[in-house]
């Protein structure tokens, strides 16, 4: 009876530390790939609220996110980054074909929120996929 009780506390303990996280994998890190995005990326280019989208069909789902430091302070700055990052995660599975993000902020959002940025996605994908 203990032991199934401990189990299930660290099966919900593991469920909380994974839920928040992309894989290492989804997160573009080479400057050389996120240079490449931004100067040769015509495929997908959408802006919503001071948010640039510039995608690109890859082989896998992948994606980055840019701030500058001017914008806010890191508190406000963490949050964006977070609002995206959900919006991604959940979108992800909807969308038919890989693609490579990135996400370029380039002032302080004034209506940022979570629900219009997935809604957002969604549309940017629903229409560039033909559905």
């Amino acid at each position: 009876m203990a032991d199934e009780k401990s189990l299930l506390i660290d099966v919900q303990r593991a469920e909380k530390l994974s839920r928040h996280k992309l894989s290492k994998n989804e997160i573009i890190r080479d400057k050389k790939r996120i240079s490449y995005l931004l100067n040769h990326s015509q495929n997908t280019r959408a802006i919503y609220d001071s948010v640039t989208l510039v995608a690109e069909p890859h082989d896998k789902m992948e994606m980055a996110i840019i701030l500058k430091k001017s914008i806010g302070n890191a508190c406000q700055r963490n949050y964006y980054k977070r609002i995206i990052r959900e919006a991604y995660r959940n979108i992800k599975n909807y969308i038919k074909e890989p693609y490579a993000m990135l996400f370029i902020i380039n002032s302080s959002p004034k209506q940022l929120t979570y629900k219009n940025m997935k809604n957002f996605l969604l549309e940017v994908f629903k229409t560039h996929d033909g559905n």
